[in-house]
């Protein structure tokens, strides 16, 4: 995409507004005098096209043949700045480095984009780990063996399951995916197993794909307890063991103590700031204030990096500015509707990190106030797949 962008420029482009007929005829003369263009829009009634420039005196005849005006609105690219500055031979020897040192610097990585779906890592560490393999802003492209890069990620990320990574001209595009947790008990395909409860519960319905069910709904199960047996014996007395599977849905039980503070420590900030600014080069930082260190007071520091963009194109050239945002910390007290939010977050974010994959049915919350937190106390009724796979002794 970049590429044709900037072959766009180099060549130059018009803008042309047509209006005043029928469109339709328009753009089917134009296909087929094999006048082409690349951008097309309706705008307040009148159609808009981007195209070359040696295809705009072959448009007035189209233009009467279909009953249109045409009208060039604007140009652009190189063609028509050279043309612009023919005589001023500083502009064209500046051009011509520019695009010297674009054509150079094409062979390196500019940016790295992180397109981040992992539950176990941060963006800052698959960056270190894509440093230590050797991919950073500057480094040279025909280089790097993406899929020794992808080897050494995954051995330093363990909670990651695959990374892709590709080059779309000078940008590394990376994407990942998190291991699927198993049960450490899970037993490998093909192995006799039974199917166990995994806790104390009251069964719902069961599922089997294989092995002979010994319990049936309504029935109470208690952890390790066999739900379907890998054991199977046909009416002749012969055993065969097979590798038991089933989904077996129950209703469990939960207890969980939830403790929220009265008093909670808040910034107050006080208003005082300070800016740091530095520019980004390929990967490297050139700083613009003196004391680089941590400032000797309690701050904030947001960051705002702002890049050059070319065609679309992030550059790896860019301004980064650090605001510190100075302010210390004092004790509040949370009034009642404060700590009634509290609880009711703390509650909700509990549940949240807890029951994944279960059905909440009902909950019994006994709350307990003392000067310094809330206790809850909360009964869980929940419904939930309790399968979990055993060999065969």
């Amino acid at each position: 995409m970049f590429i044709l962008h900037f072959l766009h420029w180099l060549t130059g482009s018009v803008v042309i507004r047509v209006w005043g007929g029928f469109n339709e005829q328009f753009l089917n003369l134009c296909h087929k005098k094999s006048i082409w263009f690349w951008k097309s829009y309706c705008r307040d009634g009148a159609l808009y096209l981007h195209m070359l420039p040696q295809d705009v005196h072959r448009l007035p005849e189209i233009a009467r043949a279909t009953g249109m005006r045409v009208h060039i609105v604007k140009k652009t690219g190189a063609a028509f700045l050279i043309r612009r500055y023919r005589w001023r031979w500083g502009i064209p020897a500046g051009v011509g480095l520019f695009l010297f040192m674009l054509f150079y610097l094409s062979g390196f990585v500019w940016t790295v984009e992180i397109d981040l779906q992992s539950q176990f890592v941060t963006e800052e560490q698959v960056l270190a780990a894509l440093e230590e393999a050797g991919v950073y802003p500057g480094a040279r492209i025909e280089e790097l063996d993406m899929d020794l890069v992808q080897n050494a990620c995954l051995q330093r990320l363990e909670a990651l399951k695959w990374m892709g990574i590709t080059t779309n001209g000078t940008v590394v595009q990376v994407q990942m995916r998190d291991k699927i947790p198993t049960p450490q008990d899970a037993v490998s395909e093909g192995e006799p197993c039974h199917v166990k409860a995994s806790r104390d519960a009251q069964i719902i319905s069961i599922m089997p794909y294989a092995g002979t069910t010994i319990v049936k709904p309504g029935d109470t199960v208690r952890a390790g307890q066999i739900i379907v047996s890998g054991v199977e014996e046909d009416r002749f007395g012969n055993v065969t063991l097979t590798h038991s599977r089933a989904e077996v849905i129950g209703q469990t039980n939960y207890q969980a103590e939830i403790r929220v503070p009265v008093t909670v420590q808040e910034n107050v900030y006080t208003g005082k700031s300070e800016k740091r600014v530095s520019l980004f080069l390929f990967g490297f930082e050139v700083n613009f204030y003196q004391d680089s260190g941590n400032p000797p007071y309690t701050c904030d520091t947001i960051i705002n990096k702002n890049f050059l963009h070319l065609f679309g194109t992030q550059l790896p050239i860019g301004a980064v500015t650090q605001e510190l945002r100075e302010y210390y910390v004092v004790d509040k007290t949370r009034d009642e509707t404060q700590m009634q939010q509290a609880v009711e977050d703390a509650l909700a974010q509990y549940e949240a990190q807890n029951f994944q994959g279960k059905t909440i049915l009902s909950r019994q919350v006994e709350e307990t106030r003392t000067k310094e937190e809330y206790i809850l106390r909360v009964q869980y009724t929940c419904e939930e797949d309790i399968a979990v796979q055993e060999a065969v002794a």
